[in-house]
C-alpha cells in the first residue's frame, strides 16, 4: 500500500509542477543560470562517463553500458554503445585539463583498440555482428537478437576519430599497427571492421533497439559514415584501391537509403524488409531515424541535419511524442523523446513486453544536439530554403520565408537549450543521467548511470559550443 501511495503522490506532484512550474521553469532557461547548469552537467557527464571505462573488474578496455547489473543488467560490453562512447571519450580526452582524466583516458584508449580485436577474433555466436560480451572480454552466448551490424560500423568511426588524433600526435607508427595496416588478410582493427561493413552492409540485421531484424536506417547511416571516414584515412595512408572500394558501398548504401523515404508520411521509416524480431511497430515513427543524423553525420550533409526528409522525420517523431506522454501535457519546454510510440519497454527486468515505454535522457539530448548542429550548418551554408518536404518543421520553429539565416540559427538554438532544459527538469541534483525517466510521473527510471547518456551530453554540449 505504501508503493501505491507513494506512487499517486509522485504522480500528481508531477501535474501540480506542469500545471504551477513550468512557466516559471521556461522563463529560467533564459537565466545565466541555465549556462551555469549546462557546464555543470557537462562536468559530470565526464565524470560519471569516465569510471565506467575500464572500471574495476573488468578487462582493460572495456565500456560498461551502465553501473546496473539488475533490474536491468547492463554489466556488459556492447559493441554499438562502445564505438559512441568512445567518440566523446576522444573529446574529452582533447578537451579535458584534469591530468587524471587525461591519464586514464589515454591508457584506456590503447587498451579498447586491443579488446576490440580480442572481440573480433572471439568465436561468437554471430561473427563480427556479434553485439555484446561479457566484462572479462568472452563473448556473450545467450539468447539475443543478433547479429547487430551497425557495432562495427560504430566502432570504426570512433577509431578513425583516434588515428586522426594518433596522427597529430606524431604515432603515426601506432597507427599503422594497431588500427590499419592496409593489408587483406589484415591484422588490425579498424581495418577488420572497414572490411566487414563494406562486405556486408546489404544483410539483414538487427536494429540498435535490439528489437527488429531488417535494413535500418539508423545502421545504414552507420555504415555509410565508417566506410566514407574510413576512404578518408585509407588515403592519407596510401591505400587508394581500398578507399575507392569504400567510397562505392558508401554509394551504394545512399541509394538504398532512398527507399526507406515516406512521401505520404513525411518520414524515414526505420526499418525495411524486416524479417525477424518484433512485428508490433507499425507506427513507422522512430527517434533512432533522428539520431542516425549524427552518428551517421558525413561531410557532405546527406540525410544529415539540414537534409529537408530528416527535418521532416525530426517534426514527425517530436509531434509523435508530444502526444503519448503525460510528462509533455501542459506547457513543457521542450519535448521529451522517447524511442517509438509502441514501445514496451520500461527500463527494468521484468517488465517487457507489456510495459509503458519512456522517454529517454539520451534521445531529448539528441534532439538538442541535432538542433546544434543545424544551427551551424545553416550558418555555413548561408541560405535555407522552405518546401512542401520541411515546411512543418519550419512552422514549428516559427520561421518562414522572409527569416533571415541568423533568425533561423537563433530559433534552433532556443530550441537546443529547451530540450536540454526538459533534461535538467528530470535529472537530479546529483547530475546522474540514468536510462529513462517515467512517462507519467516524470522520475528517472532504468539503467542507473547509463554510460551512452553521459557521451550524449557531452557530445550535444560539444555541439552547442
Amino acid at each position: 500500500m505504501g508503493g501505491i501511495l507513494n506512487h499517486f503522490v509522485r504522480r500528481h506532484s508531477f501535474a501540480l509542477a506542469i500545471v504551477l512550474g513550468f512557466q516559471l521553469f521556461a522563463t529560467a532557461v533564459k537565466a545565466d543560470s541555465f549556462n551555469e547548469w549546462v557546464s555543470w552537467q557537462r562536468q559530470k557527464a565526464a565524470d560519471y562517463l569516465i569510471p565506467n571505462l575500464s572500471p574495476d573488474g573488468t578487462a582493460p578496455g572495456t565500456v560498461v553500458a551502465a553501473t546496473s547489473k539488475s533490474d536491468p543488467d547492463y554489466w556488459f560490453h556492447w559493441i554499438r554503445d562502445a564505438g559512441i562512447v568512445v567518440q566523446a571519450a576522444i573529446l574529452e580526452f582533447e578537451g579535458t585539463q584534469n591530468s587524471d582524466h587525461k591519464k586514464h583516458l589515454a591508457k584506456f584508449l590503447l587498451d579498447f583498440v586491443d579488446l576490440s580485436r580480442r572481440n573480433q577474433l572471439s568465436n561468437t555466436l554471430s561473427g563480427m555482428g556479434e553485439p555484446k560480451f561479457h566484462v572479462n572480454g568472452d563473448p556473450f552466448n545467450g539468447p539475443w537478437g543478433r547479429p547487430q551490424n551497425d557495432g562495427p560500423a560504430l566502432r570504426a568511426i570512433a577509431l578513425v576519430q583516434l588515428a586522426d588524433v594518433w596522427i597529430k600526435a606524431g604515432k603515426m607508427d601506432w597507427v599503422k599497427t594497431r588500427l590499419y595496416d592496409g593489408k587483406i588478410p589484415t591484422h588490425t582493427t579498424l581495418k577488420a571492421d572497414l572490411e566487414f561493413v563494406a562486405y556486408h552492409w546489404q544483410e539483414t540485421c538487427f536494429d540498435l533497439w535490439e528489437e527488429v531484424k531488417g535494413k535500418h536506417v539508423y545502421s545504414r547511416m552507420a555504415m555509410r559514415r565508417a566506410l566514407l571516414d574510413g576512404a578518408w584515412l585509407a588515403d592519407r595512408l596510401d591505400d587508394s584501391g581500398a578507399a575507392a572500394f569504400y567510397r562505392k558501398q558508401a554509394g551504394n548504401i545512399e541509394r538504398e537509403l532512398e527507399w526507406h523515404w515516406a512521401a505520404d508520411k513525411g518520414t524515414l521509416i526505420p526499418t525495411i524488409d524486416r524479417d525477424g524480431g518484433l512485428d508490433y511497430k507499425h507506427a513507422g515513427i522512430d527517434a533512432s531515424v533522428v539520431i542516425s543524423a549524427l552518428h551517421g553525420a558525413t561531410p557532405d550533409g546527406k540525410f544529415g541535419v539540414t537534409d529537408d526528409k530528416m527535418l521532416s522525420t525530426f517534426e514527425r517523431v517530436l509531434e509523435a511524442n508530444r502526444t503519448i506522454y503525460g510528462v509533455n501535457k501542459g506547457n513543457a519546454p521542450g519535448v521529451a523523446i522517447g524511442r517509438y510510440p509502441e514501445d514496451q519497454y520500461n527500463g527494468g527486468e521484468p517488465g517487457f513486453p507489456g510495459g509503458e515505454g519512456n522517454p529517454w535522457f539520451l534521445l531529448t539530448t539528441g534532439y538538442a544536439e541535432f538542433l546544434y548542429r543545424s544551427a551551424a550548418e545553416f550558418e555555413k551554408k548561408g541560405s535555407f530554403s522552405i518546401n512542401s518536404i520541411n515546411e512543418r518543421f519550419f512552422k514549428w520553429l516559427g520561421i518562414d520565408s522572409g527569416s533571415s539565416v541568423s533568425q533561423l540559427a537563433a530559433a534552433m538554438r532556443s530550441r537546443g537549450d529547451s530540450f536540454l532544459a526538459r533534461v535538467k527538469f528530470h535529472g537530479g541534483d546529483d547530475g546522474r543521467l540514468p536510462e529513462q525517466f517515467n512517462r507519467h510521473s516524470g522520475f528517472r527510471q532504468g539503467a542507473k548511470d547509463l554510460t551512452w547518456s553521459n557521451a550524449a551530453f557531452i557530445t550535444a554540449i560539444d555541439a552547442r559550443r
